[in-house]
């Protein structure tokens, strides 16, 4: 309702009656968090929209200053839930409003601000690394990492991951290579146990010091928002989620190694 009202508002150029009823969009968007925790998409979709039509109005009379606020805040929340679609739509559209947007503003440990439990992984396999809960964990930096090895950027990353394992792995990084079958490999068609020895095989080859999750379904992909890949979850020693990573761009992975540098350093 609030929506269509909202709308309405919108084609009469009437904004701000407009402001008033896309607040309550968002906070009935913010509401059904709350109450509809397995309804990822649509939760994103009425907090990306209701925050639009926020950040429109504000922008209709004059308020870019309060539209970049109220886009900021979507940023900050979806890296809390976390949701990395709704992440990468809320950064698009801060970057045309500023584009001089500094990326690592709300890296700033005062403003992680969740202390909520993580979507636990679900794990049918474990490559090299000893079957836990991401709360075990905690007192570890984490990088959550959503590959697949047909994946032309997720190989690129590869070596960088390699060269963060091996340089932090004493200080207490962790990577988990997150996973799932996709019923082929190497140019093959392959079934499961088939796959699995070929994940294995495929560690191996590129000498990689750290190990993989293996999902037989979309589970992990859904409950973080991951619909593209390589997708990157830098987690803190608390158990909380900093900054999620998008995409194989020299400047992202340059971006991504600076964070890891700067949670390792961080008490």
């Amino acid at each position: 309702m609030e929506l269509l009202i909202t709308d309405a508002y919108l084609r009469a150029k009437e904004y701000a009656p407009m402001t008033a009823h896309a607040k309550q969009m968002l906070a009935a968007s913010k509401k059904f968090i709350e109450t509809n925790k397995g309804e990822v998409p649509r939760r994103d979709e009425m907090l990306l929209k209701s925050t639009v039509l926020l950040a429109d109005s504000y922008l209709k009379t004059d308020q870019k200053d309060a539209a970049i606020a109220a886009l900021t805040d979507l940023r900050r929340l979806a890296i809390q839930l976390p949701s990395a679609n709704l992440y990468k739509d809320a950064t698009v559209r801060l970057i045309r409003l500023n584009p001089e947007l500094d990326v690592e503003q709300l890296f700033d440990p005062g403003l992680a601000g969740s202390n909520a439990a993580l979507p636990e992984l679900v794990v049918n396999e474990w490559i090299e690394q000893q079957p836990k809960k991401l709360a075990d964990f905690r007192g570890q930096v984490v990088l959550l990492d959503f590959w697949a090895p047909w994946c032309g950027p997720c190989r690129y990353t590869l070596p960088n991951l390699s060269r963060w394992q091996d340089a932090y792995r004493s200080k207490g990084l962790v990577i988990l290579g997150v996973t799932k079958y996709y019923g082929h490999g190497g140019g093959k068609e392959l079934k499961p146990a088939e796959e699995l020895v070929y994940l294995r095989d495929f560690r191996t080859r590129n000498k990689l010091p750290y190990g993989f999750l293996v999902s037989d379904a979309d589970t992990n992909d859904f409950n973080y928002g991951v619909f593209s890949i390589p997708t990157s979850f830098l987690i803190d020693r608390k158990g909380v989620v900093r900054y999620i990573s998008l995409g194989a761009s020299e400047d992202e992975i340059q971006l991504l190694g600076e964070l890891i540098k700067k949670l390792m350093e961080e008490k």
